[in-house]
């Protein structure tokens, strides 16, 4: 994720400038503080896989505004005094307020907003280093934030569905417990809600026999030109298996052409594509894959099939039609979120005024 320092909201902005105002003995600093410091301290939380400053490459985001409150009383200006008659061997030791103001947000949208009004005292002496006092906000705010992030998941696929108004496919979806032989045993949500989420099913007595099912909201503002939405998306798997052989992960990949579909199922027609061929992986171990892609509603359903090979065995296996129509039937996907409504209104309107 990417960490970078926010405007302070004007609330924050005005405490600060009244507190400035009551006195001279009261001091509000806003901001002064090395973001390099508070990256460093959120690494090494161990909370999060990368944190990097000022990139904004990253789906997350971190916006930190911090302000310092300081008044000087009678007892500090007399420690300072002390302190400074002893060639600041002795400490001087200040009470401080700090407020922050933390934003999460993904891709620019609002995630969650944190606000801390957090009281510490700061000592300043001989041996105390520069950087202490940076190193000590940076350690403040941190914690606490770490602290709640973890307690409140706000990084899971969950929370980021909850906050952005996205499909839930926890509740929301519907996947039968058996298709044909196949067996319903795993559910991954993916934490980018356009990624929608995978089913794993498996063969009542053949384990190695597995079939993934992939369930998201079409990148389109109109699914009715179906034949365009699924053989986009089957391109877009041909384009994955192409960059897996560049990298050597299957060496040899050989694809058949698109075979179009056009399905009744329970007084309901289906329109989708499928595609079959040999993948070869680095150990030299054959396989044969099957891809198909319907839509239903404004998700895409693709469905992954693949098969080790015997050696000296070229019989590939039959396709899995009856399954893939035991999917179309038996799985309803949620409805359109408003997040995706949201994207979609929005890109129309970027359409009809670029």
């Amino acid at each position: 994720m990417g960490l970078f320092y926010k405007q302070p909201s004007d609330a924050l902005e005005s405490d600060c400038r009244e507190y400035d105002e009551q006195s001279v003995l009261q001091h509000c600093s806003m901001n002064y503080f090395e973001l390099s410091r508070l990256h460093s301290r959120l690494q090494s939380t161990g909370a999060f896989h990368e944190v990097s400053v000022g990139d904004d490459d990253r789906e997350y985001a971190i916006s930190v505004t911090l302000a310092v409150f300081d008044t000087e009383s009678g007892k500090e200006i007399g420690n300072a005094a002390l302190s400074g008659a002893t060639l600041m061997v002795l400490p001087t030791v200040m009470q401080q307020t700090l407020k922050a103001e933390v934003v999460v947000s993904w891709r620019n949208a609002l995630v969650r907003r944190y606000q801390y009004e957090i009281p510490f005292s700061h000592s300043v002496h001989l041996f105390s280093g520069v950087n202490s006092y940076d190193d000590q906000l940076a350690d403040l705010v941190a914690s606490r934030f770490v602290e709640d992030a973890r307690r409140e998941g706000v990084f899971s696929p969950e929370y980021l569905a909850g906050a952005l108004g996205a499909s839930d496919y926890d509740n929301d979806l519907t996947v039968p417990e058996q298709i044909a032989d196949y067996v319903f045993i795993d559910r991954y949500r993916y934490s980018n809600p356009l990624q929608g989420v995978m089913l794993r099913f498996e063969h009542r007595r053949f384990t190695f026999d597995r079939a993934d099912i992939f369930i998201f909201p079409a990148l389109s503002v109109d699914w009715s030109d179906v034949a365009a939405l699924v053989e986009g998306e089957a391109d877009s798997v041909r384009a994955e298996l192409g960059s897996l052989q560049a990298q050597g992960v299957f060496p040899e990949v050989s694809l058949g052409a698109n075979r179009r579909l056009d399905w009744q199922l329970d007084d309901r027609r289906f329109q989708g594509v499928s595609f079959s061929g040999g993948l070869v992986d680095a150990k030299g171990s054959r396989f044969h894959t099957v891809v198909y892609v319907f839509n239903k509603a404004d998700k895409l359903i693709k469905v992954r099939a693949t098969f080790p090979m015997v050696d000296g065995v070229n019989e590939v296996p039959p396709a899995p039609d009856l399954f893939v129509q035991g999917a179309l039937a038996g799985i309803q996907p949620p409805g359109e979120s408003v997040f995706m409504a949201r994207l979609r209104a929005h890109e129309r309107q970027t359409s009809l005024n670029p």
